[in-house]
């Protein structure tokens, strides 16, 4: 279980805030440092979901998943990346005021830390906007009156006067005593610098932002403490604000920062397993859990982008800065394995916590995804018996599992073996007292399964007098609200069409599968061969392409399945569809490249109206790319009855529920699990984890002008 706080014991060193303009400097080259020996690995983590001045006012947001993203960074730290447990500090709810943190800093990390450390800072709570005094700010941007801070246990939660925030000022100081000491720095912050996406229509108890307006100040003693760090730093105030608001200077001096969005993006809480997460904090330490080597920063961050934009029904851009301004393979940050350390063990989902004197095993899972714990078996091996657990309860980070076979201890890290999914289901609808009778008759009318059970996947509610989606979580589905004037059996056939998307995206996502032993590399590319999300995002009339390499010792039998804003699900490959060409595989090491120039066909983004959303907006296009030992023969046929004799191109698949039906059905026959062990029903579907591998490439285009969508052309 998690150690208990110490407060005697320094953490290790933390990055710095870019968003706000915050600064680490003097510290050692994270590149020649990295070729010393590790000494220590500290590590201070910070959770904050219940604050002093907490109320039940409903227009304050009120957090829910801070201590879980505490819980998931100490697992993951002590289970894969071999951090003692005694260099670990954890700071909860009263424990994480100001003082607390600020001296945490000094005595755990500054103080401790030398040459060499490798250091991770984890934040989790509210974020907010202190007014800039010091005009640092506005240097940069003269719209920017305000410096971003961390908002502290003791903060005064209201928009107006003194509060104990930390400012970005502070922790630009402190990092900076910091980076004299070592260069190999990871910071995490799991919340908002500016509330600026907040505007009423989104439930904003699951946003980590007390907004905007009014005219909130550090404190008295806040500003006394900095004048004490900048003496520290033979730094005067003046060119303490001369440095920072210098807009050529980066926004990273040392390491690396992963954020949850950037000033004008809020930062979303999500419920997974019956418990809530911040989505930056899900998506990273899950990633690092399936990560089967050291994967650098970039490799990794690419990996929660993809994560974050299937979690979440709106856009947060989740954002790495690295202090030399480097892209990869330019042998810079970006390339260091992320955390600067090599992982101790072999990927898994977690780690074995406690054994009862019953049997009973508490699971740490961490790299778990959701939607598969209930009956999935999870195993490792040891020196004697292999373990094998079964896991009969689960909540949050953790689950209670029995064993099977061996004996399991704790520390001992445990992998997914068997996945028991669902199978493929239309997903209910409820409708709340808001929405119009008669678009409730249409939706009937449309077959949607209208739910009144409060168990529905998704609700149909208003927002600013248009209809839409909203999830479990209360939050609007982004891009399935219409316009205000909108006829009933119009937003019941747009309500339907994105209930289908959001059905056939659910079910895809839950095969994701990167841990497996059927290794398939996935990758999307701009048409001049830069990869997608290293140059930025795709724009309209852009033609991308994917690649798809086999990097297994078997042949691999491939299929790349698109899923577009309309929910509209599209075949890109395969694309030729004679029966010798369906039993073609893919041969190891070999690679399929989809859409390129040279190809019959090309892939090309392309404007058209969407009413409902906003010039400039961020669309997304989800393709999910699968490999697997055994023919997709069923998901063939289905492409073949929807194809034309000559096509040689992208095939639309009119019916999605079928389409995700077929894929399930050949990746069970596919595997030797499906018999199942006793207790799993029909309703389910049981896969080896190692007969398949699939994943979820998340684009987003953007476009200037009209709103766009994305299109196929031939």
């Amino acid at each position: 279980m998690m150690q208990p706080n110490r407060p005697g014991i320094t953490r290790r060193r933390c990055l710095g805030l870019g968003l706000g303009g915050l600064m680490l400097g003097g510290a050692a080259g994270a590149s020649s440092v990295l070729a010393s020996p590790t000494r220590r690995k500290l590590a201070l983590l910070v959770g904050i979901q219940n604050y002093k001045y907490d109320t039940d006012d409903t227009t304050r947001p009120r957090l829910k998943g801070a201590h879980n993203d505490v819980q998931l960074q100490y697992d993951l730290l002590t289970g894969r990346f071999g951090f003692n447990p005694q260099d670990i500090v954890t700071l909860r709810n009263e424990q994480a005021t100001r003082n607390g943190i600020e001296r945490a800093f000094q005595t755990h990390l500054i103080e401790q830390a030398v040459s060499g450390d490798v250091v991770v800072f984890h934040f989790s709570g509210h974020g907010s906007r202190l007014f800039d005094a010091s005009s640092d700010e506005r240097s940069k941007d003269p719209q920017d009156r305000f410096d971003e801070s961390l908002v502290c246990y003791d903060s005064n939660l209201n928009l107006d006067g003194v509060t104990e925030d930390i400012p970005d000022d502070t922790l630009d100081l402190l990092l900076r005593l910091l980076g004299q000491k070592t260069g190999l720095v990871t910071v995490v912050l799991d919340c908002c610098f500016s509330g600026t996406a907040l505007r009423g229509e989104y439930d904003r108890s699951r946003i980590r932002s007390l907004g905007i307006g009014g005219k909130r100040l550090p404190s008295v003693e806040e500003l006394a403490f900095q004048d004490r760090l900048r003496d520290r730093l033979k730094l005067t105030r003046e060119a303490h604000h001369q440095l920072l608001s210098n807009p050529g200077t980066p926004p990273v001096a040392s390491g690396a920062l992963f954020s949850a969005g950037g000033r004008e993006e809020a930062a979303m809480e999500i419920k997974r397993n019956g418990a809530w997460f911040g989505v930056l904090t899900y998506a990273l330490t899950g990633a690092l859990w399936g990560a089967r080597s050291a994967e650098s920063f970039v490799a990794v961050h690419r990996a929660v982008r993809q994560e974050v934009g299937v979690l979440t029904t709106r856009r947060q851009n989740t954002r790495l800065e690295v202090a030399d301004g480097k892209s990869k393979g330019e042998g810079g940050i970006a390339d260091q394995p992320c955390y600067f350390t090599q992982a101790q063990q072999e990927p898994a989902v977690g780690l074995v916590k406690q054994v009862s004197s019953r049997g009973l095993v508490t699971v740490g899972i961490g790299g778990l995804r959701d939607g598969v714990r209930d009956t999935i078996l999870v195993g490792a091996a040891s020196s004697g018996r292999p373990v094998r657990l079964r896991i009969v309860e689960s909540h949050g980070p953790e689950a209670k599992a029995i064993v099977i076979s061996g004996s399991p201890k704790p520390g001992m890290l445990v992998g997914e073996q068997v996945r028991a999914l669902w199978r493929p289901r239309p997903l209910k609808m409820g409708a709340a007292p808001s929405v119009s009778p008669l678009v409730v008759q249409a939706l009937k009318d449309q077959g949607i399964l209208l739910d009144v059970s409060g168990q529905s996947d998704y609700w149909v509610g208003t927002r600013e007098g248009t209809i839409g989606l909203f999830d479990r979580a209360g939050l609007p589905s982004t891009g399935t609200f219409g316009l205000p004037d909108e006829l009933p059996a119009q937003s019941a056939e747009r309500l339907a069409r994105e209930l289908h998307r959001l059905g056939a995206r659910d079910a895809l996502y839950s095969l994701i599968n990167t841990s497996s032993g059927v290794r398939l590399e996935a990758r999307a590319f701009h048409a001049d061969g830069l990869q997608v999300d290293e140059r930025g995002p795709l724009r309209t009339g852009e033609n991308v392409v994917f690649e798809l390499k086999n990097d297994d010792r078997r042949a691999l039998h491939i299929g790349l399945i698109a899923l577009d804003p309309s929910g509209q699900m599209i075949s890109l490959y395969p694309n030729s569809y004679t029966p010798a060409a369906e039993q073609t595989p893919l041969r190891p090491g070999q690679v399929l490249r989809v859409g390129h120039a040279s190809s019959p066909f090309k892939i090309v983004l392309e404007r058209n109206e969407r009413p409902s959303m906003s010039a400039g907006h961020p669309v997304t296009l989800q393709v999910l790319a699968l490999a697997s030992a055994v023919p997709f023969a069923g998901l063939h046929k289905l492409i073949r009855q929807n194809a034309t004799p000559r096509t040689r191109g992208p095939v639309s698949l009119t019916d999605s529920q079928a389409a995700v039906t077929q894929i399930f059905e050949d990746l069970e026959g596919g595997s030797v699990a499906h018999s199942g062990p006793a207790g799993v029903d029909g309703e389910h579907i049981l896969l080896d984890i190692d007969s398949w591998s699939a994943v979820m490439l998340d684009l987003e285009a953007l476009d200037g002008g009209p709103p766009t969508t994305q299109a196929y052309q031939k």
